[in-house]
């Protein structure tokens, strides 16, 4: 999956999340021919100075993928570019754990 196309799926989804007021868990989805995208959060309401955790649920078509930090022998890591509101901070991404998926000659 392309950096430009998942900078439109965090993109997308953050204005959704926000849009849909504090009080969601689960984004409104972002549909395209090949993934479905939500943004989750951990908490039900966001306050000054208070630590929570989003996270991207990405669900792929058949036969697509979302790679890894390491995306092995094909393909490129995911990039999420974010705009934050003035005061607040972004930590590194918690990435799951990955499962490799033999492709031929190559692992992905």
């Amino acid at each position: 999956m392309s950096q430009r196309f998942l900078k439109l799926f965090a993109f997308l989804a953050l204005g959704l999340f926000w849009a849909t007021g504090a009080g969601a868990h689960e984004s409104a989805p972002i549909i395209t021919p090949h993934a479905t995208v939500t943004l989750v959060s951990d908490v039900d309401s966001f306050e000054p100075a208070k630590l929570f955790r989003l996270g991207l649920r990405v669900r792929m078509a058949k036969g697509w993928r979302v790679y890894w930090l390491n995306p092995g022998d094909a393909g490129e890591p995911p990039r999420l570019d974010l705009t934050l509101p003035q005061g607040a901070a972004a930590s590194e991404i918690a990435w799951p754990a990955p499962f490799r998926i033999p492709e031929g000659p190559v692992m992905t």
